[in-house]
């Protein structure tokens, strides 16, 4: 994969990485335009009370699920591919988040891309279109790990 690093601080908005799916902050998850059918929460803090507007709750309730990502573990590339499901699976519209939007909601993003059919490098030049820095360097280690189990499964 190619190295970008863009300067750059935590995303002020959501950021719809696809038709029907956005990555965010945890503070920028509730200025999402519409009401997400699913969200994906990938701190390792499970969603509280008031993380999301109350209107969330009501029908049609968003699915709100806890699927922490730890790029940094054992449990990292199976939880990414749970994720990439999950999001692939997934009533539209779906917004993930991590706590900054950058590193987990980020590595989930660029992960989604290349299912889909992006490579590598496609993916990475989306993302950096979005003005911030690039997932962490364990993240992307992780990345390059799921790209290559993406190759070996076609």
């Amino acid at each position: 994969m190619t190295s970008h690093t863009p300067a750059g601080s935590e995303p002020a908005r959501p950021w719809q990485v696809l038709p029907g799916f956005h990555i965010s902050s945890a503070a920028t998850a509730r200025t999402l335009p519409e009401q997400p059918a699913t969200v994906l929460c990938l701190r390792r803090r499970p969603p509280q009370p008031g993380d999301y507007p109350a209107t969330w709750a009501a029908p049609p309730a968003t699915d709100i699920r806890h699927l922490p990502l730890p790029y940094w573990d054992e449990t990292a590339l199976p939880r990414l591919h749970q994720a990439v499901h999950t999001v692939q699976h997934s009533p539209h519209p779906v917004l993930a988040h991590c706590l900054l939007g950058l590193d987990r909601a980020g590595l989930l993003a660029l992960a989604v891309l290349i299912a889909r059919g992006d490579t590598p490098d496609q993916a990475l030049a989306r993302y950096t279109d979005r003005g911030v820095r690039l997932p962490d360097g364990q993240a992307m280690n992780l990345l390059t790990r799921y790209a290559h189990t993406l190759t070996e499964r076609r």
